[in-house]
């Protein structure tokens, strides 16, 4: 049973298991609900990928998934360990690899996941590399930058 009330920004009200919270968030607070200061979009997000949920029925595009990323360090959840192909957000960002392969390489360049940037190199073989815009560059990092020059 749930034991423990999390309320996302947007006021949406998720219900989960203290244990499992434990293993992933840093500390939780005693207080139910819990106020949480993401979207329901990001907690939503952050809890599929906390228990390890399949949500490829929500659809989320890239940038709320980006978005979940970056907030996990602010709950002590360190992506590299959590990002991997046998969890759900990872396959999440996996079905955008045919349709954006260029931003989810930054991606996986900028929070080091190694294993999605190689998933997703075979993707970039068409890129124009003069097309990438200074804002991928500098989110993928330059050795992740330059592993693409490289495969050119």
């Amino acid at each position: 049973q749930p034991d423990i009330v999390l309320s996302s920004r947007d006021h949406v009200l998720f219900y989960a298991h203290t244990r499992v919270l434990n293993g992933a968030f840093s500390s939780i607070p005693a207080s139910s609900p819990v106020p949480i200061p993401e979207s329901s979009d990001c907690v939503n997000i952050l809890l599929h990928t906390i228990y390890n949920l399949p949500a490829e029925q929500y659809n989320y595009p890239l940038p709320p998934l980006f978005d979940a990323i970056q907030k996990m360090s602010r709950y002590g959840i360190d992506p590299k360990a959590i990002v991997v192909p046998s969890n759900a957000l990872y396959r999440l960002l996996t079905l955008h690899v045919p349709y954006q392969p260029l931003f989810v390489y930054a991606v996986a360049g900028y929070f080091g996941l190694e294993n999605l940037a190689v998933q997703t190199s075979g993707h970039l073989l068409t890129i124009e590399l003069e097309s990438i815009s200074e804002e991928l560059a500098e989110l993928m990092g330059t050795s992740y930058y330059r592993r693409l020059f490289l495969l050119h």
